[in-house]
């Protein structure tokens, strides 16, 4: 068989996004906990900003994202090329 494997495409095609997930994460969790720890003091019953809670969110947003990209470039992947040539 010739070419590359379902899965070397959905590795080549997601390894981009994943890097600027990284990225997005290093710069939002940083400036998440200054804006939020500066919104939060202006009240008088205040809460902790925990690292635990940004990273939890920061956790939770990864996952969804590394899901949406892996399912778009798996059907990406799939899909038979010749039936994207004729489209055109």
């Amino acid at each position: 068989m010739l070419g590359a494997s379902p899965g070397q495409i959905v590795f080549t095609l997601s390894k981009l996004f994943l890097i600027l997930i990284g990225v997005a994460v290093l710069i939002g969790v940083p400036v998440g906990y200054f804006l939020g720890d500066l919104f939060i003091s202006n009240y008088a019953y205040r809460i902790v900003i925990t690292p635990w809670l940004l990273l939890s969110g920061a956790t939770i947003l990864s996952l969804l994202g590394i899901i949406t990209i892996s399912t778009q470039t798996m059907s990406a992947a799939r899909s038979n090329p010749v039936n994207a040539l004729r489209a055109e």
